[in-house]
């Protein structure tokens, strides 16, 4: 997940809020662990997780915001990059959630339809 560096401040907000929605999505961690986040990617350069987490939040109020976001990020490198730190999100803890590998799949179909128009 190094390659977070990579993406812009925009890029980053909306990987922000997918951890958060790929962690919570089945139900198994409340929103007070989300402070945790961070500790669980020590090697990772996203020392602004927090403030773009707030800022995901307060420009996101539900699924269609989400996915309009999604669309405002236009070009393979950064979508690859974000698509690559969601599948590790589910692998942490071992075997993906149904429920995180949906969403995973969701992002992935709506981003390369995008790319046939």
């Amino acid at each position: 997940m190094s390659d977070i560096k990579k993406l812009n401040h925009d890029e980053k907000v909306f990987l922000a809020g997918c951890i958060k929605y790929m962690i919570t999505v089945d139900g198994k961690i409340q929103d007070e662990e989300l402070t945790e986040i961070p500790d669980l990617f020590p090697n990772v350069p996203f020392d602004d997780f927090e403030s773009c987490l707030n800022e995901f939040e307060l420009k996101v109020k539900d699924m269609d915001d989400l996915w309009d976001m999604a669309e405002e990020i236009k070009f393979e490198t950064p979508r690859d990059i974000i698509l690559r730190c969601l599948y590790d999100v589910a692998l942490l803890d071992g075997m993906p959630a149904k429920e995180e590998m949906k969403f995973f799949k969701e992002l992935s179909r709506v981003w390369k339809d995008k790319e046939l128009l």
